[in-house]
């Protein structure tokens, strides 16, 4: 039984409801808004339910197609007709149980009726032994669906760790290349930082103007160089 809302709430309930209905009648204007408002949000939620059900049927109807959605579907048959042997099993049983107290009574019983009692009471385990050789059937059959189902589970896991790995060995070798390129990087910024370091030395080391020219057209060079060669890495 659900809980009822105590008086208190109720109250509240009550109090909103009013403050709502008198914005409502103080501002004619609320009317035209919800008037727009609330069938547009109708609509909004009308489509979004649509389409999810749309997406859930499409789901259904592909996991039924599927392999998996298969045999999930042949277990359950099987489990159903087990459940339903079972239950006709039990109502054999109640039929046989009047039958043999009636024919081990006391009471004389005549001998065609005694005969016919007992081939009904045989009909009956005959009809009792059939449905149990179904539900060993049926069991057997859960178990070999069981572990086809396993099998084809594994072997799904097995191709997506395969999609997996492939892709991380796609991106170790995407890592070798920039980690290779990062070396070259760093290769010639070590020279140029070499070069450059030699050419500052001989620049304090120079006294005249065309020296020091020389040298920044050799530096200009080195820089020029340098980019050119990464550029077209």
């Amino acid at each position: 039984m659900r809980n009822q809302p105590d008086p208190q709430q109720r109250f509240l309930y009550y109090l909103i409801g009013f403050v709502v209905l008198l914005f409502l009648i103080r501002m004619p204007f609320l009317w035209r808004i919800l008037l727009m408002v609330v069938p547009a949000g109708l609509l909004a939620w009308l489509s979004i339910r649509w389409y999810e059900w749309r997406k859930e049927c499409q789901a259904k109807v592909a996991y039924e197609n599927s392999v998996e959605g298969s045999l999930n579907r042949r277990i359950d048959y099987c489990r159903n007709e087990i459940h339903r042997n079972k239950r006709e099993i039990r109502e054999i049983e109640e039929s046989i149980e009047p039958l043999e107290e009636k024919l081990h009574s006391a009471v004389a019983l005549p001998e065609t009726t005694r005969a016919e009692t007992n081939h009904l009471i045989e009909a009956f385990q005959a009809e009792k032994q059939l449905r149990l050789s179904k539900i060993h059937f049926f069991e057997n059959a859960i178990e070999k669906l069981k572990s086809m189902l396993d099998h084809h589970q594994l072997s799904s896991m097995l191709a997506e760790k395969q999609q997996k790995l492939r892709t991380l060995r796609e991106k170790d070798h995407d890592d070798l290349a920039d980690l290779e390129a990062f070396r070259s990087d760093i290769e010639y910024d070590r020279t140029y930082l070499q070069t450059l370091d030699e050419l500052s030395n001989r620049l304090l080391d120079s006294h005249s103007t065309s020296h020091v020219e020389a040298l920044m057209n050799e530096l200009e060079s080195m820089t020029a160089s340098i980019a050119q060669k990464k550029s077209s890495r």
